[in-house]
């Protein structure tokens, strides 16, 4: 559709395009310049006001590996060790031992607010997961906000609501949530009503939710950066199969750690299990963007619509 509507624009129109993820720009700029017979400049920088910090936390594992430090240096020494733990998984902290997977996000999540490392982000794949470890946060009566901070959560959220009415009150999504937000604690996916979740952006924009658990869609879009990112899962369902992470969904998400003039460096940290190969981790941390192609399709509508626009040659546009 973006496509779609920038071939369809008039040439007196002036574009300017922002991104941190097109490896392939000038090539996209090319295209905007002989598509509208205008020039279309890239300007790149690789300088980040926040530096990152990425580490691995692996399944089986009691600590933080530093694999890529704030100048792009990778620590191959760290990543080795860190890897070497998933060789021989046992016990409760096993990632293949049912809860153990679980266990470890929920030491992970001691181990950011242990060391002041909040806000945090936490990114899972799926609504349900998001959903699963809120809610063990709340059984284990973790708390992360101060009377003060939860009085503000229910002041906030219960003016949001107002405008609902009395049978969407009642729905679980709203009845539930509340609970959780006291406690710092959010989730933030598709599923839930469009009212919310902009109630829950507020309130992780005002720091009064600690952990936020939310799928890749919170990547998108939204300025909402945290001081730290975690990865609960490296695997993802694409709608057909169960793959790894490509560097480019990576890097997209790692992003949002590092909040720009108040933190000397965000915090990256990648939970990996016995699944995750040496290659597969370190072209995960270490890879480049993906690339942007095109995936625009010619259909009867489209050609259509370029009758319809003046000085339009749907041939011409056809042959381009």
């Amino acid at each position: 559709i973006w496509e779609e509507t920038i071939i369809l624009l008039p040439d007196t129109v002036h574009y300017v395009f922002l991104s941190a993820t097109i490896p392939n720009a000038r090539q996209f700029a090319e295209w905007i310049a002989h598509l509208h017979h205008q020039s279309c400049h890239v300007v790149y920088t690789d300088f980040r006001p926040t530096p990152l910090q990425h580490y691995i936390y692996p399944a089986g594992g009691d600590g933080l590996h530093l694999v890529l430090d704030e100048q792009n240096n990778f620590r191959e020494d760290n990543f080795n060790l860190a890897m070497n733990v998933l060789q021989n998984p046992s016990g409760e902290n096993s990632s293949s031992s049912g809860k153990g997977g679980d266990q470890s996000c929920i030491k992970v999540i001691r181990t950011i607010m242990e060391r002041n490392l909040a806000p945090v982000i936490l990114f899972s794949f799926s609504r349900k997961e998001c959903e699963i470890y809120a809610l063990q946060i709340s059984n284990l009566k973790l708390d992360f906000n101060s009377a003060e901070e939860k009085a503000l959560v229910e002041e906030v959220f219960n003016n949001a609501i107002d405008v609902l009415s009395d049978d969407d009150k009642k729905l679980p999504q709203v009845q539930q949530i509340l609970p959780l937000l006291k406690r710092g604690v959010g989730i933030h996916h598709s599923g839930l009503l469009p009212l919310i979740k902009e109630t829950i952006e507020i309130l992780f924009g005002e720091g009064l939710i600690k952990a936020l658990f939310a799928t890749e869609t919170f990547a998108m879009g939204l300025n909402m950066p945290a001081r730290t990112v975690v990865f609960t899962s490296v695997r993802k369902f694409d709608g057909t199969n169960f793959r790894f992470l490509t560097s480019g969904e990576y890097i997209q998400m790692s992003g949002r750690a590092g909040r720009r003039g108040i933190d000397e460096r965000g915090i990256v940290i990648l939970r990996v299990d016995e699944r995750v190969s040496p290659a597969v981790g370190k072209e995960m941390i270490c890879g480049k963007p993906d690339p942007l192609n095109s995936a625009f399709h010619l259909t009867y509508n489209m050609v259509l619509n370029l009758l319809r626009v003046e000085e339009v040659n749907p041939e011409y546009m056809l042959e381009h």
